[in-house]
């Protein structure tokens, strides 16, 4: 890992970063996370069909090993994590998609 690129990540994360609590197993943990909502195209059958997504990220260093079903707390609002959430190519931020 480049420490440039960390430098880079940490200066995004408490520039842009909202706070938000990561629960897992009861506990509450104090991350901060960046929201996105791209738009993903899905074929079904002979269709595409254009929807919404909720996608979060959040740093490595925050949380260990995020998994499907842990959820997140920002605001007022519970999401909880779909899928395996994947590291980026440096392993500083882990992707991960997320159900309101």
């Amino acid at each position: 890992m480049i420490p440039s690129f960390k430098q880079a990540v940490d200066r995004l994360f408490d520039r842009l970063g909202l706070d938000a609590l990561y629960r897992v197993n009861g506990e509450d943990i104090p991350v901060k996370i960046i929201m996105k909502s791209p738009d993903q195209i899905v074929d079904f059958r002979e269709a595409q069909i254009h929807t919404p997504t909720n996608m979060m990220e959040v740093r490595v260093m925050d949380i260990a090993k995020p998994k499907a079903g842990d959820e997140i707390i920002l605001d007022d609002a519970s999401y909880r994590v779909q899928g395996e959430p994947v590291q980026d190519t440096h392993h500083l931020v882990w992707k991960m998609e997320v159900l309101k």
